[in-house]
């Protein structure tokens, strides 16, 4: 194997999570977030991804601003991303930095216009984590959302742009499980790149 491959599957796994923004039953649309809680216990949750920039190594997530996760990153910017797909057989694993778009924000407010109305519609209740008595079913059907509850949700409304520092990435094949790490500079290009034991 040469570094010709390594840049090859590191181009592969960014074409990878591209594709998936397109396709919602592509297996890196939902990535795993792991953060370090307020109370130093580690925190993961499924976040659906939003936007990818291979050139500067960078994954976008949108979340509550009242969640858990957004006080623990403005705590703690540290953040693991970690996805797999099993058609793929394919673990991607990424360690970085996350910067906090609040509303207002232009990078915010691009964010949120660029939503649907049924996503918009999310931020207008409860803060993640609050009980409630019975769970809304809530219906896949378009909704129309008076600009009182768009102003609300814009409000509530948070980006987290992800700056991958290391991807881990792992293969599993039968008898010959396959994993290298690929550093990433400041500015997003690829620094180093090597084969390690799976």
């Amino acid at each position: 194997m040469t570094d010709q491959d390594l840049q090859a599957i590191n181009s592969e796994a960014w074409q990878h999570l591209s594709a998936s923004l397109d396709d919602p039953q592509h297996a890196f649309r939902y990535m795993t977030l792991a953060t370090v809680g307020l109370d130093g216990q580690s925190k993961a949750r499924l976040l659906v991804l939003r936007a990818v920039t291979p050139e500067s190594a960078c994954l976008e997530f949108h979340t509550d601003v009242r969640s858990p996760k957004w006080r623990e990153l403005g705590n703690d910017s540290r953040l693991t991303v970690l996805g797999f797909d099993p058609g793929l057989r394919m673990q991607l694993r990424f360690e970085g930095v996350a910067t906090l778009f609040d509303p207002g924000r232009p990078e915010n407010e691009e964010a949120w216009s660029g939503l649907s109305q049924w996503t918009q519609n999310t931020y207008c209740g409860g803060p993640p984590g609050d009980p409630v008595d019975v769970p809304d079913a809530g219906t896949p059907e378009a909704v129309e959302l008076s600009a009182a509850a768009v102003s609300i949700g814009r409000q509530r409304f948070g980006v987290i742009r992800f700056q991958a520092r290391m991807l881990d990435w792992f293969r599993l094949a039968r008898g010959d499980n396959r994993r290298a790490l690929f550093d990433y500079s400041d500015q997003g290009g690829l620094a180093h790149a090597m084969w390690i034991t799976p």
